[in-house]
């Protein structure tokens, strides 16, 4: 009865071959699959999607402090300079408070403080969803020492930008680690007047150029905002007249969640914190674990006809010449 026991364990030493095989091949399947950076799909915008940021904004020596609301009005087609788009319109609307110098503005004046109300609206194409058109007001008054007295004023500030797309790499889906270039045709206008005692003062700037930005993400990571704790990327974007700007895009939200604009100089201009939203975004992905356990199906499927059915008929065409 020897041989039969060493027989039986000749056929489990297989066996135990058999399934250390398969079980290898699959985790090395799992293993050895290349890694693939994550990558976020662009929003999916609806009418009445909307945003609110805590804002900071700082214009000409005073500081804006405030909410600022953005909401997806309509989409419409739209002309800019020589090219024609297919744009979300979104209305902008902020009110806060006003602090800071208006020396800048005159060389008697001094510091103020006041209240200011913001409308506009930014229109993005559908395609990169990059700013093709930004309509901005404001209006502020308060009071402003004036040759050391306090005089009421009021300013106003208009600016209107827009942007032609020459090219554009920076495209949806955005990838951990990915590079992007956008190049526009720049034309912005902006005029300000401020007027205190009665007297007017306007100031008026134009620029107009070609405008390259060239962006860079980062790795995903979880950041905790008013909103709630949100997965998003980080985007840094350096422009070519020497402005810079640092965003967390956040997929969930279908927009930014926290961004810092800074001037060629390298002062923060903008500062936008995301306080709510209100997102319909897109149908809900599938479940990636699903593709896995899929792929390692699959992968197991194989094994077996791969390996496990020419061991067994091995196994067996031994065990008959054995008879």
């Amino acid at each position: 009865m020897d041989w039969v026991s060493e027989s039986r364990r000749g056929e489990d030493r297989n066996l135990a071959l058999i399934v250390t095989v398969v079980v290898a091949s699959v985790l090395a399947a799992w293993l050895l699959s290349p890694t693939v950076a994550a990558a976020v799909a662009g929003p999916e915008y609806h009418l009445g999607d909307r945003w609110v940021y805590d804002m900071t904004l700082r214009k000409a020596g005073f500081t804006l402090d405030g909410v600022l609301t953005q909401t997806v009005e309509s989409q419409e087609t739209l002309a800019v300079g020589g090219g024609t788009y297919d744009a979300w319109v979104t209305s902008l609307s902020a009110s806060g408070t006003m602090v800071g110098s208006l020396a800048p503005l005159g060389p008697d004046l001094g510091n103020a403080t006041g209240t200011f109300v913001l409308t506009g609206e930014e229109a993005y194409e559908t395609t990169g969803l990059k700013p093709v058109r930004t309509v901005m007001s404001v209006s502020a008054s308060g009071l402003v020492e004036l040759l050391g007295n306090l005089t009421a004023f009021t300013l106003y500030l208009n600016n209107t930008t827009t942007n032609e797309i020459l090219s554009d790499t920076w495209l949806y889906p955005w990838e951990e680690g990915g590079t992007g270039t956008l190049v526009v045709n720049r034309n912005a206008t902006e005029s300000i007047t401020f007027v205190v005692g009665g007297d007017p003062q306007p100031l008026q700037t134009w620029d107009a150029g070609t405008v390259t930005t060239i962006f860079s993400a980062g790795t995903l990571v979880s950041l905790a905002t008013p909103a709630g704790t949100l997965d998003v990327l980080p985007v840094a974007a350096a422009v070519s007249d020497g402005s810079s700007s640092d965003d967390r895009y956040a997929p969930d939200a279908g927009g930014t969640a926290d961004r810092t604009v800074y001037d060629p100089l390298g002062q923060p201009a903008m500062e936008l914190s995301l306080l709510s939203f209100s997102y319909e975004g897109p149908e809900p992905p599938a479940d990636p674990t699903d593709d896995l356990s899929t792929t390692l199906l699959w992968v197991g499927a194989l094994s077996v006809l791969v390996v496990v059915v020419p061991l067994a008929a091995a196994l067996l065409a031994k065990k008959r010449v054995g008879k």
